[in-house]
């Protein structure tokens, strides 16, 4: 009996000691970082410098388009860097100086100037902060006199380029009602058509291009 409990030892102390059973190697996935939404192309910034802020005004009941821009924007996250462009654009926050607007007409962007943009902006500045994207927009929030206002607008990302456009009602997305009837007020000869009726729409088209750099 003796010796069979020493065989018994004997045979349980290799079977504990020896090597364990081959592995199969670990097999590693590739495209774990597309999974993950991992970019290795870089992180993602901005300059706001290179951003442009399109708007398309429209006049008289033939609905005829104006065009102008604004040309100074500012953000506190201009030139930092971000791992995701949710990081980047989520809570980014905006400033636009609404006297910068220009149309190729110098006498409206001065009735546009002292007769609208002074009635809805304070300092005739336009600060504002964007929300999450998702779904193909993005909820924007304005800061007018009139306090604040949040809107969906459309988001696209393509060519390391952001959009983010969309139609805003003077009256409902802005509360700019005193401004509308102030410009119009003011422009209602220059916005009477063939028919002599004068027509100054709510509505305005804005378009934002933003070039993101990756680096």
């Amino acid at each position: 009996m003796r010796l069979f409990k020493f065989l018994f030892c004997i045979v349980f102390l290799f079977i504990s000691c020896g090597s364990e059973p081959e592995k199969e190697p670990v097999k590693v996935n590739k495209n774990i970082d597309k999974e993950l939404n991992v970019d290795q192309e870089g992180l993602y910034s901005f300059n706001s410098s290179k951003t442009k802020i399109i708007w398309n005004g429209f006049k008289t009941t033939d609905r005829i388009k104006v065009t102008g821009q604004f040309e100074s924007f500012k953000s506190s996250r201009d030139g930092l860097e971000y791992n995701t462009l949710e990081e980047l654009v989520n809570g980014l926050d905006f400033s636009i100086s609404t006297a910068s607007s220009v149309s190729g007409d110098p006498v409206r962007d001065m009735n546009l100037k002292d007769y609208f943009f002074r009635q809805l902006t304070k300092n005739f500045t336009l600060n504002g902060t964007l929300g999450f994207p998702k779904g193909g927009s993005i909820p924007v929030t304005f800061n007018t006199l009139l306090g604040s206002k949040t809107v969906d607008l459309d988001f696209t990302f393509e060519n390391n380029l952001v959009e983010i456009k969309g139609i805003l009602d003077i009256g409902v997305d802005l509360g700019g009602v005193l401004a509308y009837d102030s410009i119009h007020e003011k422009c209602e000869q220059l916005h009477t058509g063939g028919d002599g009726v004068s027509k100054t729409w709510t509505e305005v088209e804005v378009l934002v291009k933003v070039p993101i750099s990756r680096n």
